[in-house]
């Protein structure tokens, strides 16, 4: 049976990136427990991203003969708040990037720059199974299974340089769309996360000065177990999947069909109160010819206000 003191710092670890795209990065995977539930409150969260991968700023968009390292260090605001009874709420993600891209063929630097990435807008809500709480209320909520849907809309205006074929913004907007499953049957001591989604791309009609590069929708769907394996801190385990986001170029076909899978690491625990750290790694293991190939590893620092 949890004793009340076990089951708080449950719901401590509970306290994790609740209602918000997790990332300023949409495609190359994320951690566990990467939506559960939180009281109404302010978060803010600091995050940083590395990716060596054959993208550039923007991670949907895999490049021929082109190896890439790009730091994202992100800002990252999300209001939680009720919405007819259940969590949810609006969400900013700001990206600062430093990005260093080389020829595969020659080992020459092809291209180094650092600036703002495509900041982003979200909004989430919960359908079922976390209720909006505040926090008193919250610290003795028994953690359930939920259901809940995130949408994200990131916006051209970050560093973009026509005359490059890899950049840090991407001069087109997306639009992405989530649902994540989340099923516990101890409490919170144990989650299984499924998240499916859908991104999807307007046109950069400036692409290598003035061409026109379209992409088309790219799903995504990971599958994720972790446990608690002590008081104050879990370990989990993932696969992570991408497919579709065939790339063309003035109609002609560049990247075909995508199909990527991955396998992840991630781990968290409390820090202070409020305060929780996560931290993770995943890697493409297997790919269609010409999709991204990446290694990323992530940490974040979320705060609730």
């Amino acid at each position: 049976m949890t004793t009340p003191r076990y089951r708080g710092r449950l719901l401590m670890l509970a306290v994790v990136v609740v209602m918000l795209a997790c990332d300023a990065s949409q495609a190359v995977g994320q951690t566990a427990r990467a939506y559960l539930n939180a009281p109404m409150s302010d978060l803010l969260m600091y995050s940083y991203t590395g990716v060596r991968s054959n993208t550039g700023g923007d991670d949907a968009l895999p490049f021929n003969g082109v190896q890439t390292r790009n730091q994202t260090q992100s800002l990252i605001y999300s209001h939680i708040m009720d919405i007819f009874g259940r969590t949810g709420g609006p969400g900013v993600i700001l990206p600062s990037m430093d990005l260093l891209s080389f020829n595969t063929d020659t080992d020459v630097i092809s291209r180094r720059a650092g600036g703002l990435g495509d900041p982003l807008l979200t909004f989430d809500v919960n359908i079922f199974g976390a209720p909006a709480l505040r926090w008193e209320d919250f610290k003795g909520w028994k953690p359930e299974p939920y259901l809940s849907l995130h949408t994200a809309v990131s916006f051209p205006l970050g560093l973009y340089d026509p005359s490059e074929e890899v950049n840090l913004g991407s001069n087109r907007y997306s639009f992405k769309v989530l649902l994540n499953y989340s099923y516990t049957g101890d409490e919170g001591k144990s989650w299984f996360d499924v998240y499916g989604g859908l991104r999807a791309f307007t046109t950069n009609s400036n692409f290598l000065n003035g061409n026109d590069l379209r992409q088309a929708p790219l799903g995504l769907f990971e599958a994720h177990y972790s446990r608690l394996v002590y008081e104050r801190a879990w370990l989990g385990a993932g696969l992570m999947s991408t497919f579709g986001g065939a790339v063309d170029v003035n109609d002609q076909l560049v990247t075909p069909f995508q199909r990527t899978l991955r396998v992840g690491f991630s781990g968290g625990t409390p820090l202070w109160k409020g305060g929780t750290a996560i931290i993770g790694v995943n890697g493409t293991v297997a790919r269609s010819q010409g999709a991204s190939q990446d290694m990323v590893y992530i940490l974040q620092v979320i705060q609730l206000l």
